[in-house]
């Protein structure tokens, strides 16, 4: 993905050119005009990007997400089946920074605790949903769908799907519900349409909703004023957390140099209390709110270099930055590889049906923390281990070492004493080297069904691991 890191600071534009934004090239393409297009004539044939005097697109969307797992594709093709328009693969998408940001915060299980800075209370089993598309019913949420209907933005459930209010992220919890509409380069002026019959549909949904969560009428606050789109997501909000019994929450999320009087100049024409707010927060505040959380691992380095370089494309030939905050300094991508936690493991090839699931589900284990299996040795047996470990830990190509196999018992006492050996020897070998060695050998007196029952402990070693690197880390 380009950024800052990679793109020139000024091209050169002219009456027939564009030049290619990526340092180093020389290419230039035909100049766009009016409407962007994917056409071949705007592509650089080094990069492969479609470029205009403004912007530039990737081929794919996928181009420009971050978070591309098995988890994250499924739903990012759910989200594509209703939402209406996209344009993901652009260089200055806020749809593609909404993404990337929120899926973020949801597949670490930060979007809680953010947003209980947000209303100063728990957030309690947040559900996302991205461009009304709803993980749990697996299509466009029911709710909006009835809202669109009720106020007249469609005559039916299905075709509130192609039409109607759209807020790029709802957030709907135990307790409440948050709207939060996205903004990048574009602001919160939106023109209303001037069919009266829009204005009437508004008003008297509802049962005369409008009259109830605005101190100003239709015509000032969506007209005058506009805030057309701010006025229909508290509108429709409102309604759809009185059904469900919910607090409500319009989050307006926007660069933190950009429309900062929007609380006061939206907030003298609607009706809040302690069960209904409007709120700006800025990115640079998600920003701030990660670089401050105690998660660590490849996430977090992932979102933060992007977000510090994340650009929005070029204004006069000029490149834009999108965020406030501080740019990748020099020597910085190279400190962050070095706070990655790379693991070693070694692995028992006795009773294999076992070892070899132990072995996935510390691997995924391990990637879901943010450290990587650098290594992987097979052993005969448990008592072949500590001979591995100790190549592993002399070479010092890994930060720690798991150690995953099981021990079961048999007609005689050999269980015990091997366990016992490998326990005393990993430690020392820990010590001699001053890395963590994991165990995850569960046993002795063990059957094999309760192997089978404690394979899980591969997790639990994974996690000692990467917790011990850490805590060393932050002690030296």
């Amino acid at each position: 993905m380009l950024g800052i890191a990679e793109l020139k600071e000024n091209i050169e534009i002219t009456a027939a050119t564009v030049e290619c934004p990526v340092k180093g090239c020389n290419e230039k393409v035909k100049r766009q005009r009016v409407t962007f297009k994917k056409e071949e004539r705007f592509k650089c044939p080094m990069h492969n990007i479609y470029i205009s005097p403004s912007t530039f697109e990737y081929p794919s969307d996928l181009d420009n997400l971050l978070w591309k797992e098995k988890a994250d594709l499924d739903l990012f093709e759910g989200i594509k089946r209703v939402k209406r328009e996209r344009r993901i693969a652009r260089d200055n998408s806020e749809d593609a920074v909404s993404w990337n940001v929120f899926r973020f915060l949801e597949r670490n299980n930060l979007v809680g605790d953010f947003l209980k800075e947000i209303c100063n209370s728990p957030v309690i089993n947040p559900e996302v949903i991205y461009w009304s598309y709803s993980q749990s019913q697996q299509r466009a949420w029911d709710e909006l769908l009835k809202a669109k209907v009720e106020f007249g933005e469609a005559t039916n459930a299905r075709a509130a799907i192609a039409r109607g209010s759209e807020p790029d992220l709802i957030v709907k919890s135990e307790a409440a519900l948050f709207f939060i509409e996205a903004k990048l380069r574009s602001t919160n002026k939106t023109p209303s349409p001037t069919n009266p019959k829009v204005q009437t549909n508004y008003v008297k949904g509802g049962t005369n909703w409008w009259n109830q969560v605005f101190r100003s009428d239709f015509e000032t606050v969506a007209i005058d004023a506009k805030k057309y789109e701010l006025s229909r997501f508290w509108l429709i909000g409102t309604w759809i957390a009185k059904q469900l019994n919910l607090d409500f929450y319009l989050l307006n999320l926007v660069r933190s140099e950009k429309e900062k009087d929007i609380e006061s100049v939206f907030k003298k024409h609607v009706k809040e209390n302690h069960q209904k707010k409007f709120a700006r927060i800025s990115w640079e505040d998600i920003y701030g709110y990660i670089s401050n959380s105690n998660l660590y691992g490849r996430d977090k380095g992932v979102i933060i270099r992007y977000l510090k370089n994340k650009t929005v494309g070029y204004e006069n030939g000029k490149l834009q930055k999108a965020f406030s905050i501080p740019n990748i300094e020099d020597g910085e991508e190279a400190e962050m590889k070095e706070e990655e936690i790379k693991l070693g493991f070694v692995v028992s090839e006795f009773h294999r049906d076992i070892t070899y699931q132990m072995e996935i589900l510390g691997r995924e284990h391990a990637d879901f923390l943010g450290a990587s299996v650098d290594r992987t040795v097979y052993t005969p047996g448990t008592f072949d281990m500590p001979l591995a470990v100790k190549k592993m830990l002399t070479e010092g190509d890994v930060d720690a070492v798991v150690t995953l196999g099981c021990i079961i018992e048999g007609a005689t006492e050999h269980d015990e004493m091997i366990a016992s050996q490998l326990t005393r020897k990993i430690m020392d070998l820990s010590l001699e080297y001053d890395k963590p060695v994991a165990l995850g050998v569960p046993g002795p007196g063990m059957t094999k069904l309760e192997a089978q029952e404690r394979i899980d402990y591969a997790k639990r070693a994974v996690e000692a691991a990467v917790k011990m690197v850490k805590r060393l880390r932050e002690k030296t």
